[in-house]
């Protein structure tokens, strides 16, 4: 069990882990806890912005497709706006 733990904890924190010695059974000790968890905060405020970026391009893409889009909610600064399309009849 202790091999899963240090190779899930050498996959998040490789910069700030200290590895325990060979046959302890004592979990690896995290140096830099402080500088992990801003890293890991960085990399969650990114993600956030990626997802933001994602869905204007799918929405910019959507409205260049052919239907008739009617706008259902205002966009802010976290989401864009809501569309809905009416249902074009199928012959």
């Amino acid at each position: 069990m202790i091999w899963l733990y240090m190779r899930i904890a050498t996959a998040l924190f490789p910069k700030s882990l200290q590895h325990a010695k060979k046959g302890s059974t004592r979990p690896l000790l995290i140096i830099g806890a402080k500088e992990a968890y801003h890293e890991l905060f960085q990399l969650q405020e990114r993600a956030k912005k990626l997802r933001k970026v994602r869905e204007e391009l799918e929405l910019r893409t959507n409205l260049r497709k052919k239907g008739v889009a009617i706008q259902v909610a205002e966009g802010s600064k976290s989401k864009p706006a809501q569309y809905r399309w009416l249902y074009d009849r199928k012959r």
